[in-house]
């Protein structure tokens, strides 16, 4: 799947407490979205479990594939999984209209 269907999968979803603030806070000195971040790292906590694989030859950037032992967890832990949130520090750019 595309990072991008991921994303929007896991916040609708698994994360349905997720508000739009939520999704569009910021890091204050970075800048990146807090959510993206924490799924994006996420990933590369199931690579790191050979559960998702890595990008490389025959996977490009901005794309998920499962691997044999990720599919066997999703297997064994179907409707065990619940959400678990967090609070971060962050901060929401608005454009400002004239």
């Amino acid at each position: 799947m595309r990072t991008k269907d991921v994303l929007e999968e896991v916040r609708t979803k698994f994360f349905d407490r997720l508000n739009s603030d939520d999704c569009e806070a910021r890091y204050p000195v970075s800048r990146r979205r807090i959510v993206e971040s924490v799924m994006k790292f996420s990933k590369k906590n199931l690579v790191l479990k050979q559960e998702v694989f890595p990008v490389g030859e025959g996977l490009p950037v901005g794309t998920w594939k499962v691997t044999e032992k990720g599919l066997a967890r999703v297997r064994n832990n179907m409707g065990k999984w619940t959400a678990r949130y967090s609070n971060h520090d962050g901060i929401l750019i608005r454009e400002v209209k004239s």
